[in-house]
């Protein structure tokens, strides 16, 4: 775990000091350990997918599907938005041997090309198509001219690198930026949106959880952030705390 301690140290102080803006410096100091060791035993999770990516669907355990394959057997494709939570890698992996439908993951590409290709034959080997954030909307479109039911799935939670065209959020109230695929999405093709809930039981195991989420204030991806919330206050060290969030500061005079 060495490598771990001190990653991107006052990136997570901060973020924690937003998020709970009530705790000492000894409990931020708690939280982020306990986030070290989640980082460094999802790093450790992923080279273990290196060499067994087929054994990863026996350690997931997916409820609340019967719905979304309901819907989709009834016309309805799905958008499945979630977070960086736990090992979300392998949730991702995992979520192709899940449903019997077609499963689109959305991923923005990784700037290393051995890296890239590297994780993207991991990701597909449990027959879970790639997408990137470029290719998403043609994508979406096709299908949808071709009544193709489908799963898209986001992981939304990051910071967006385009602030003119993002949605400002109250998270965790701050004025926070959100990609707005999901409402853009859901609007233009009528597709339901699912929120994917993680929890881990004992280390290696995990459980996810689709609930269907409907709008706030107008909005899916209100909804989501809402979900994101509740999400890291009943399990905070689960959450990619050393991700820069709240890079952006909101301006309205330009936003």
């Amino acid at each position: 775990m060495k490598f771990i301690i001190n990653y991107r140290k006052k990136i997570i102080e901060k973020n924690i000091s937003y998020v709970f803006p009530s705790m000492t410096q000894k409990d931020i100091n708690t939280l982020k350990n306990k986030f070290y060791r989640q980082l460094a035993n999802t790093f450790s999770e992923i080279l273990y997918s290196n060499t067994y990516p087929k054994n990863i669907k026996n350690r997931m355990s997916f409820i609340g599907f019967e719905s979304m394959n309901q819907e989709l057997e009834n016309g309805t494709s799905i958008i499945l938005s979630g977070g960086h939570f736990y090992n979300w890698e392998w949730i991702g992996i995992a979520l192709g041997a899940a449903t019997p439908h077609p499963v689109f993951g959305i991923y923005k590409p990784l700037s290393n090309k051995y890296f890239e290709e590297h994780f993207r034959s991991i990701r597909k080997s449990l027959s879970v198509h790639l997408l990137t954030m470029r290719e998403t909307p043609l994508t979406i479109r096709k299908r949808d001219k071709e009544n193709l039911q489908t799963i898209y799935a986001f992981a939304s939670d990051q910071s967006p690198t385009n602030t003119k065209r993002c949605l400002w959020i109250d998270f965790f109230n701050r004025p926070t930026a959100f990609y707005p695929s999901i409402d853009l999405f859901a609007k233009k093709y009528d597709l339901s949106v699912y929120y994917l809930d993680i929890q881990c039981h004992r280390r290696g195991y995990y459980e996810a959880t689709a609930k269907k989420i409907t709008q706030v204030e107008g909005s899916w991806t209100t909804a989501f952030a809402k979900e994101i919330e509740n999400s890291i206050k009943k399990r905070p060290e689960s959450w990619l705390w050393s991700h820069n969030r709240w890079k952006h500061v909101y301006n309205p005079k330009t936003s």
